[in-house]
């Protein structure tokens, strides 16, 4: 009895939170948008909440709806309560003609959509981050009825923040400078670079640049330490009652910091970290440090369960959980801490051995000797920058000369400390990729990591190291000649494919770069290129120059070991061959034949545009063929057609230019029989790809046509055992979640 009391003591909180995830599940998704209204016309009014970002040419802001009006009554359209239509929206504002600033309310009409993002294996959950953050609709602003700038006296964290940010900048030169002090102080990261990112990534300091638990529990640690040494002037008040009107003071500060950064979703997962640490003091009640690290997973679930599928909280629970499996509950744990120094090297060094397999799993690239960097970087930000950058802050208030210099001399130290990180990367941190990533060779890692970890009375700690084999040595079952596999990866209205062999492997494209900076090179096909086990590319073909097919590939070139790189372009820029036809190669028994441009196209290269100069390339082998078809449109698809007729046979074709009109005649689709076809566009992209009469035109041909707009990324595979019958896996029924449409 007493053992099945026991039982549903821990069983009936995994009820209660399974009930909860259900319910926080149904209510948040009850709130995007209908999608009876996607890509419908809205009369809105709502009031800027958050930073908005500003770039060349738009801005990116998150509109709180106080009104919602559908413009177009004729749509069909579900009725739904008002408090399940979408509460905040994220919307884009071309041209826009001012700076947007927080507590703006705005009246206007927008285009909305329900928030996606791409789906391919091992890429960022777009839709989980929004849906995380309360975004319920993403648009654009199409007009602006009226702006009214709210009472600017009532206080609002947003404005605040605002204000901080601009002052910053006003008085910190150059924008470099001032970037990294309105990171550090007020978590706005808008204005740093894409440079000042790489470098902090390679060097394993992100955490140092935002602000993160380690901010928030130093502002904690500090204050309580500078309070109790101020409680000694007041001996009347009891040590029991000093600390704990200590502890309360130093957790408001650190709230108020929290505040600061906006109190985003990391930061709340912190402040309830340090929370959990320090308020037994307070309950007057003494918990093990385990009883208070499973108390703040508790309360950071309860108040979003998604936390459990961010990278941010295993890795802050992880690192955690490291430092009371090596301190806490050992014989000899006070002399392990004896020497301050020494411990701090061994617990940097514990924290970094089990990341690893964390930071594997998750990102794919760890930099080595980061855990050394950040010995030196640790103390230098937080005992020296942080302190300097605050005090100078609630100096400028009192005396702004002064509080000026201050920030300067911070944001010098932070800016010169960015000059050093670029010395060490560029000689000494080495960003290492593992073979696997796959979750038994994670695993097997993370568990080497605790007989590696174990306390030194215990024998045979040194076979930890025999777990890690897999993820090191990552092998993997290889196909067999002459099997491939081609996949057709989701990146909105774009073009990325990826062909694999045996041995080899190719790149057929690079996906869209936007003007934001943002690429699909960066979010997502790389991201699957190393999940899937790919280090290297033997070919990389840019079918040709347009930025939907071509935005990635200067990412390619500075990240990527590339043998050869191949385009029908003539606008790029760099080394590369031209493809042609005729071109001819055999990869472990599967032939790759160019088809198009040929002599004709490249004497006629004035006239021809830049579509029709795309490489047209067919793959095949015993087990099936395949044909990649870049943009070509109708001109080169009569061409081809005259030329190779019934040769242009392929088992599935990747369809023109995303399904346009001016591809894929009724003769050329003939001509290939295709039993597949396959579209790469965006969800309801503005061109209408692919256009309805080319869906008819596949029907009449009796073609199986998927999207990737609604499949996510299209894996094949042509093998023995599906000869002529490539199996066909979709990424977004496969790995359904309750956030995707």
């Amino acid at each position: 009895m007493c053992l099945w009391k026991r039982f549903l003591r821990w069983l009936f909180p995994i009820w209660l939170g399974l009930f909860w995830g259900i319910v926080f599940a149904h209510w948040t998704v009850s709130h995007k948008l209908p999608a009876a209204w996607n890509g419908a016309d809205f009369s809105v009014t709502g009031v800027v909440v958050g930073l908005p970002i500003h770039k060349v040419g738009y801005c990116r802001f998150n509109l709180k709806l106080k009104s919602l009006q559908l413009k177009k009554s004729h749509l069909p359209v579900v009725f739904k309560p008002a408090r399940l239509t979408p509460r905040t929206v994220q919307l884009s504002w071309y041209k826009c003609p001012e700076k947007i600033l927080p507590e703006t309310e705005y009246s206007m009409v927008v285009r909305l959509k329900r928030p996606r993002g791409y789906r391919n294996p091992g890429g960022f959950d777009r839709e989980r981050y929004l849906i995380a953050a309360g975004i319920d609709a993403v648009g654009y602003v199409r007009e602006v009825q009226s702006i009214q700038l709210l009472n600017t006296d009532k206080w609002s964290v947003d404005l605040f923040r605002s204000r901080i940010s601009d002052f910053i900048a006003a008085g910190v030169k150059p924008t470099e400078k001032a970037a990294l002090l309105q990171a550090l102080l007020v978590g706005d990261t808008r204005n740093i670079s894409s440079q000042q990112w790489e470098l902090y990534k390679n060097t394993g300091t992100v955490h140092l640049l935002v602000i993160s638990g380690l901010h928030i529990g130093l502002v904690a640690g500090g204050s309580y330490l500078l309070l109790m040494s101020a409680g000694r002037l007041f001996p009347g008040l009891s040590l029991r009652k000093r600390t704990r009107f200590v502890v309360v003071l130093a957790l408001l500060l650190s709230f108020a910091y929290s505040l600061l950064a906006g109190f985003s979703l990391p930061t709340q997962r912190a402040w309830v970290m340090v929370c959990a640490l320090m308020m037994s003091t307070v309950w007057g009640r003494q918990s093990s440090p385990l009883s208070r690290l499973r108390l703040a997973a508790a309360v950071v679930l309860t108040l979003d369960p998604l936390a459990a599928v961010s990278p941010g909280f295993w890795l802050s629970f992880g690192a955690a959980g490291v430092l009371l499996y090596i301190v806490c509950g050992r014989l000899g744990s006070g002399a392990y801490l004896k020497s301050k120094f020494a411990s701090m090297i061994k617990i940097q060094l514990a924290v970094s051995l089990v990341l690893i397999p964390l930071l594997a799993f998750h990102f794919y690239r760890i930099p080595l000797g980061s855990s050394v960097i950040n010995l030196l970087a640790v103390p230098f930000v937080s005992l020296l920058v942080l302190p300097l950058a605050m005090l100078s802050l609630l100096l400028s208030q009192m005396f702004a000369e002064l509080g000026s210099q201050g920030l300067n001399a911070a944001g010098w130290l932070l800016l010169e400390g960015s000059f050093c990180l670029q010395i060490v990367a560029d000689w000494v941190v080495t960003v290492w990729t593992p073979e696997t990533v796959s979750p038994l060779a994670i695993g097997f890692a993370l568990l080497g990591c605790g007989i590696l970890l174990m306390p030194r009375a215990i024998p045979g700690r040194s076979l930890g190291v025999v777990f890690w084999l897999p993820m090191l040595t990552g092998y993997e079952q290889p196909l067999e000649s002459p099997a491939f596999n081609v996949t057709v990866l989701d990146v909105g209205q774009g073009l990325s494919i990826h062909v694999e062999t045996a041995t080899h492997h190719l790149l057929y494209d690079t996906g869209p770069k936007f003007r934001s900076g943002f690429s699909a090179a960066q979010a997502a096909i790389s991201p699957y290129l190393l999940n899937s086990g790919v280090r290297h590319l033997d070919k990389l073909i840019v079918s040709h120059g347009d930025n939907d097919h071509a935005g990635g590939i200067d990412y390619f070139r500075d990240n990527w070991e590339i043998n050869q790189l191949i385009t029908g372009s003539a606008k790029l820029d760099g080394t590369y061959s031209k493809c042609s036809v005729g071109q001819r190669w055999v990869w472990d028994g599967v032939i790759f034949t160019m088809l198009h441009p040929d002599s004709r196209a490249e004497a006629g290269a004035d006239q021809l545009s830049e579509n029709n100069r795309s490489c047209v390339l067919k793959i095949q082998s015993e087990f099936g063929s395949i044909l990649l078809t870049g943009d070509i449109e109708r001109e080169t698809e009569l061409r081809l057609s005259e030329r190779y007729r019934y040769q242009l046979q392929a088992d599935v074709l990747v369809v023109p230019h995303h399904g346009s009109q001016t591809s894929s005649q009724s003769e050329f689709i003939k001509n290939v029989q295709p039993n597949v076809a396959i579209v790469s566009s965006g969800f309801l992209n503005r061109f209408g790809h692919p256009h309805p009469k080319v869906v008819n035109r596949y029907r009449l041909q009796k073609s199986i046509l998927i999207n990737t707009a609604d499949s996510g990324a299209i894996r094949l595979s042509f093998r023995s055992e599906y000869k002529k019958e490539p199996i066909i896996s979709r990424y977004r029924y496969q790995n359904q979640r309750y956030w995707w449409d």
